[in-house]
């Protein structure tokens, strides 16, 4: 039956729920684990309303992954549809609660959480001070002073690299680097590095492995221009805009309406290394890249 499955079904983000329940049911493993892998990928394509198909173990399973793609707010609207349409008892609700970030919300849905009547306000209490005290630099180390279990929940999801409203007041400096001191996997630098010994008329730079160029389609890019762009100083940031090089002002975060410069005056393929290499012919020009997988 599992190879069956295999040669004959797709397993689509549209069905990736029932095929979970149905391979759980039948003990299917692999085809199990493939539509686990399927739901945490595409999660946020997928219908809050459908995952009351699924019991609050499967449920459980799933929200307490770190490879979850969604944002935190996708993932408590799926936990409030399912406690207002399946109302599990106390116990099942505060397991489902606990899968929660609380700390990565946005304010608006952190409100919307507090305000449920099934909202366990003790626990997050914990999650509130632990990270606000990594944040402040008053916890040097969570694994020694929190409880595992906190420790989870303040954890960004490790496939999300975005910058986040929950962030923004933990920006620093760290060098040439500014990143939030809650969540360090989210990290921005400018190339060439500020200081740095390169012909001022002439800086031509390759993207360091596991690094990419902002673009302005980034989701958080709002919050980017408003709170990194914004106190990068006098030099002028460079962030992909479409085929083109956008080009920002880091004295307010406001495009000062340079024009669009086109690829191939600026993106040159080095041999065989596929490696895109910046040619920024401005002194003051600056590159904006992120930490990206």
């Amino acid at each position: 039956l599992e190879q069956y499955i295999f040669k004959n079904i797709m397993i689509w983000s549209r069905n990736s729920l029932m095929t979970l329940k149905f391979a759980h049911s039948l003990h299917l493993e692999e085809v199990h684990t493939l539509a686990t892998a399927s739901i945490l990928n595409h999660f946020d394509e997928i219908d809050p309303k459908l995952f009351s198909k699924l019991s609050v173990e499967m449920l459980e399973s799933l929200l307490k992954q770190d490879k979850l793609n969604s944002s935190e707010d996708n993932v408590l609207n799926v936990i409030i549809k399912y406690l207002d349409s399946v109302k599990p008892n106390q116990d099942d609700t505060r397991r489902l609660w606990l899968c929660c970030r609380l700390v990565h919300l946005s304010s608006e849905k952190q409100l919307i959480a507090f305000q449920h009547d099934a909202f366990p306000r003790d626990v997050f209490c914990e999650d509130f001070i632990a990270s606000k005290a990594l944040g402040r630099g008053i916890i040097k180390n969570s694994n020694t002073t929190v409880s595992s279990n906190c420790r989870n929940r303040i954890a960004l999801r490790n496939n999300n690299y975005f910058l986040r409203p929950s962030m923004v007041d933990y920006l620093k400096n760290q060098g040439n680097r500014i990143t939030p001191s809650n969540a360090p996997i989210v990290t921005f630098k400018l190339l060439p590095e500020v200081g740095s010994d390169i012909n001022p008329f002439e800086q031509k730079i390759g993207i360091p492995e596991g690094w990419c160029v902002v673009k302005t389609t980034d989701s958080d890019f709002n919050l980017i221009q408003q709170h990194v762009i914004v106190n990068l100083g006098s030099v002028e940031v460079y962030v992909k805009n479409g085929d083109c090089l956008g080009a920002f002002s880091g004295k307010d975060g406001i495009e000062p309406g340079s024009p669009c410069l086109h690829n191939h005056n600026w993106i040159e393929k080095i041999g065989d290394k596929k490696m895109e290499e910046y040619n920024i012919r401005n002194p003051k020009g600056r590159l904006l890249v992120r930490a990206c997988r």
